[in-house]
């Protein structure tokens, strides 16, 4: 009889533990949705629009449905305990404000001409194309648990909070030629450092509730991420981090 009652306290024990995992894993998901949904309206403005949202390139929630804090009810628990997970967020310009009307409409304008041609300039309709995203995209991606930043130290721009800030010049979509910054947040400055940039070492093991780091990598437009570097206020995201 002592024995089951044993067998039987184990499994109540169990259960509990895991009871209060999932809580907690809920309670961190609530959380970093909150802070990253947060993060993603602060980069819209009367120029800038939110076209998309995504989590790991599958859709999360839509522009209509950003403010809506409910929102993390959609993502797996344990999600945020595995490597390399990340929010996506795609701006562009506003069709509607006067700064796409400058830039873009004049070469919308051009395009359309072009297209009238027989037969059409497909190079150079596609070097308007190329353009057009180069001046009116920007992407901002959050990433919890990332095991590696590229690029070397940028001294630039300093980010309260950050442990540190890396770039790398790469061409992106389309051959869009864009700088990419590596915003780091969490005990980056152990990272151990290789030809390519740094290799976080982790104090949670993968697939618990632990956030040991945060990620934030700007893509796209120069003089928009110049803007996000020094208006933004980053070190909210250091909230994430577990300790």
């Amino acid at each position: 009889m002592k024995k089951f009652s044993t067998i039987f306290f184990v499994i109540i024990l169990l259960s509990s533990i895991c009871t209060i995992n999932l809580a907690q894993s809920k309670a961190k998901v609530d959380e970093t949705v909150k802070i990253v949904t947060n993060l993603m309206k602060k980069c819209i403005n009367h120029n800038w629009m939110l076209y998309d949202i995504r989590l790991n390139e599958k859709p999360f929630m839509n522009y209509n449905v950003i403010f809506n804090e409910k929102a993390s009810g959609k993502i797996d628990p344990s999600v945020l305990g595995k490597r390399d997970q990340y929010f996506k967020g795609e701006f562009g310009l506003d069709p509607r404000a006067e700064l796409s009307k400058k830039l873009i409409d004049p070469l919308d304008n051009e395009f359309i001409r072009m297209s009238s041609e027989k037969p059409e300039p497909r190079d150079s309709m596609d070097a308007i194309t190329k353009k057009e995203r180069e001046i009116g995209v920007y992407y901002v991606y959050t990433y919890v648990n990332k095991k590696n930043i590229e690029g070397k130290q940028f001294t630039g721009v300093k980010i309260p909070g950050a442990a540190m800030v890396t770039m790398i010049n790469n061409s992106f979509r389309d051959s869009c030629t864009w700088n990419s910054y590596f915003i780091a947040f969490g005990n980056w400055k152990d990272a151990a450092q290789n030809s390519k940039g740094y290799t976080y070492k982790f104090k949670h093991h993968s697939g618990s509730h632990y956030i040991d780091n945060v990620v934030v990598v700007l893509t796209g437009v120069q003089s928009r991420i110049e803007e996000l570097l020094k208006n933004i206020n980053w070190n909210e995201l250091n909230k994430l981090i577990s300790h």
